[in-house]
């Protein structure tokens, strides 16, 4: 694949327990992590399936994606569990999955479907086992979230909350999220979704990920 990323560590059904990351994956985060921008999201779209009448809808993100599976986990204890509901992204990567009557945080999982190459413009399948990951905290019963992100910003937040003390609770996901968006100076990763290069317009209001600064090395005189 072309384009940079980081793939959340989750790859199973019910991703409770971390995996390590490929080389050449950890090598596309390094080498990318300076082109992500982030932008004004689009629309929400729905195909969701799951009992009850709660509702999590938003956007995944790796180009535009177009037929990836959308999973919801609840979150008991820090780690995933019980799987609430499955959904699948438009042409866009809009989705909408239910989560029933849950109420605590939730961790979407996206994977499968295509996505279209940024460098080509052409449409390219996601590899068997490529994830992305998005953690949310505590919802109420019956509640409808929506503009939730999944981008590879979401991913690293969720891999920093799960290898934290006491794994993906509430005020980890808080803080995971808040760093990731710190340190991308991104306002809110959770809602803001990565520009298109292919859409015109779309980084009107982009957040360009700064370089690291150079330390100044104080002058001596002699």
């Amino acid at each position: 694949m072309s384009r940079s990323a980081f793939w959340g560590p989750n790859k199973g059904a019910v991703p409770a327990k971390p995996s390590m990351m490929s080389g050449p994956l950890q090598a596309l985060v390094l080498a990318g992590s300076t082109l992500l921008l982030f932008g004004c999201g689009g629309s929400n779209a729905a195909t969701p399936t799951g009992a009850g009448n709660g509702s999590m809808s938003g956007r995944a993100v790796y180009g535009q994606m177009n037929g990836a599976a959308v999973k919801a986990f609840a979150i008991n204890n820090g780690a995933a569990g019980a799987q609430l509901g499955t959904a699948t992204t438009d042409a866009q990567g809009n989705f909408s999955v239910s989560i029933g009557n849950h109420s605590g945080p939730v961790m979407l999982q996206v994977s499968g479907g295509t996505y279209t190459d940024d460098a080509t413009g052409k449409s390219m399948t996601m590899q068997s086992g490529d994830v992305m990951t998005s953690i949310v905290p505590s919802v109420a019963t019956g509640s409808t979230t929506t503009g939730i992100q999944v981008t590879p910003l979401t991913s690293m937040a969720q891999a920093r909350a799960q290898n934290m003390a006491g794994g993906m609770t509430d005020a980890n996901i808080t803080a995971a999220n808040t760093a990731m968006a710190n340190y991308f100076s991104v306002g809110d990763v959770l809602h803001t979704s990565p520009m298109d290069p292919l859409s015109p317009g779309s980084g009107a209001r982009s957040h360009p990920v700064p370089a690291p600064r150079r330390r100044r090395t104080p002058r001596t005189t002699g």
